[in-house]
């Protein structure tokens, strides 16, 4: 039996990104409205815009469609994704995220990591924002484009000073 995206009720619409003291463009609806490709503002953006950005943390409450995105993004760059919240043990996260990153280690391997569900984890591993700053600052190489997806009240703010650390000006933190 096939099933459609619809009748399992995920509307695979385009979502935008924006950081948090923007107001969105609001139709009389209250839905955000999709100004096209290239007209954006430069408060918001879709995944595919934001590709050339060094290290992105997307925040965003449960529902709204983070995973989607990523997925979508995923398929369509030939990025990378890790589900953070699969992992139940500290070695086996911290062996596959550092395959990864080795994977990155070559001239044109310039595909983004996305570390998705970081909320998730977090509730398997409790210190995972600790383990992940561990693995990043192991990693040699500065331009990994990494994105780290969570809900905004799980997110880690000593993870997010590491990677302000390491990524400096190219960390972006934007929400859904």
């Amino acid at each position: 039996m096939t099933v459609s995206t619809q009748q399992i009720g995920v509307i695979n619409w385009r979502r935008f990104w924006g950081n948090e003291v923007a107001a969105a463009p609001l139709d009389t609806h209250g839905f955000m409205v999709d100004p096209g490709p290239h007209s954006l503002s430069r408060n918001f953006h879709s995944l595919d815009q934001l590709r050339a950005a060094s290290c992105l943390i997307l925040l965003g409450d449960g529902g709204l469609g983070k995973t989607s995105a990523i997925k979508a993004e995923v398929r369509d760059s030939g990025a990378t994704r890790i589900d953070l919240g699969t992992f139940g043990s500290e070695p086996d996260l911290r062996k596959r995220i550092a395959a990864e990153l080795a994977e990155h280690r070559s001239p044109d391997a310039r595909a983004a990591l996305f570390l998705d569900a970081f909320d998730e984890g977090r509730n398997l591993i409790p210190h995972i924002g600790g383990l992940l700053a561990d693995c990043i600052s192991q990693h040699p190489r500065t331009d990994t484009r990494l994105r780290i997806a969570s809900r905004g009240s799980r997110w880690s703010t000593e993870l997010e000073a590491d990677l302000r650390h390491r990524f400096g000006d190219g960390l972006q933190i934007l929400r859904l």
